[in-house]
């Protein structure tokens, strides 16, 4: 059986749903179960009319997710978040998973997607990141997932394709940008694939 996801977010969102589509789509259960992500900026054909492809996408998925930034459900989002309820309705075992960014405000959450199972802060927090996996691949809630193929790039220098694996050292960063404003000529140091760069 193949997997695919249809990943709704506002457009100021853009940015957070791409990482989080591509992070899922690199995990390694993900890759074995054929899982692919459909997300508008990516998936949305060039010269087709964007309203049909969108309602295709989401007839032709097995699991739908709303990424929920700061302005919540807005716009479009809310009619593909009707189309899923409608589909959930008809049929129970399609999940239907709020996916809360740090900065989303649940008393903004709509009622009828607040009675569904929400995954909080996935950026930061590896085990919602594993429980959204588990939801979207109907993997049983104990069962283990092979979330990242590899967190540790080693030499190799962080880049965009693995930015989700980069974080937890905004307290330090800051520390260093404002060192740097001071003195200009600053040396970090650190053992090889610490993260320096």
């Amino acid at each position: 059986m193949s997997h695919l996801l249809f990943l709704s977010h506002a457009g100021i969102d853009s940015e957070a749903a791409a990482t989080l589509a591509k992070r899922i789509e690199s995990s390694l259960d993900a890759q074995k179960a054929g899982l692919r992500v459909f997300i508008d900026k990516v998936d949305l054909r060039a010269g087709g009319r964007w309203k049909d492809q969108l309602q295709q996408a989401l007839r032709d998925s097995t699991a739908f997710a709303v990424y929920v930034g700061s302005k919540g459900v807005v716009n479009w989002v809310w009619d593909e978040v009707c189309v899923a309820l409608d589909r959930a309705h008809s049929d129970p075992a399609y999940p239907v998973m709020p996916v809360l960014s740090a900065a989303a405000d649940l008393t903004e959450l709509p009622s009828c997607l607040s009675q569904y199972q929400a995954v909080t802060d996935v950026e930061k927090r590896p085990e919602q990141f594993e429980q959204l996996l588990r939801g979207i691949l109907r993997i049983e809630a104990r069962a283990k997932v092979a979330a990242e193929r590899e967190p540790f790039v080693g030499l190799e220098a962080f880049d965009t394709q693995k930015a989700h694996l980069f974080f937890g050292r905004e307290q330090e960063v800051d520390e260093l940008v404002i060192l740097l404003r001071q003195e200009p000529l600053t040396m970090v140091v650190g053992d090889s694939g610490s993260g320096k760069s």
